[in-house]
């Protein structure tokens, strides 16, 4: 996706679980529609939603997704 494709706003909700091993992200992205994902561009209000869970060492860098 090409960042002319969608000019947007991303909100983004982040939480750990209790022993702090894991962060949990939910994300959306607000924008209008200039082409993305192959699609005509129409200038019309998309929104994408999309999660994520990633494992996270001792010293607080993210390990995998």
């Amino acid at each position: 996706m090409s960042d002319s494709a969608v000019r947007h706003r991303i909100e983004q909700v982040v939480t750990l679980n209790h022993d702090g091993n894991r962060v949990a992200s939910r994300w959306v992205i607000h924008g209008r529609n200039f082409g993305v994902l192959a699609t005509e561009p129409d200038g019309r209000p998309i929104s994408v939603t999309g999660t994520a869970v990633w494992a996270v060492s001792a010293d607080g860098r993210l390990q995998r997704n």
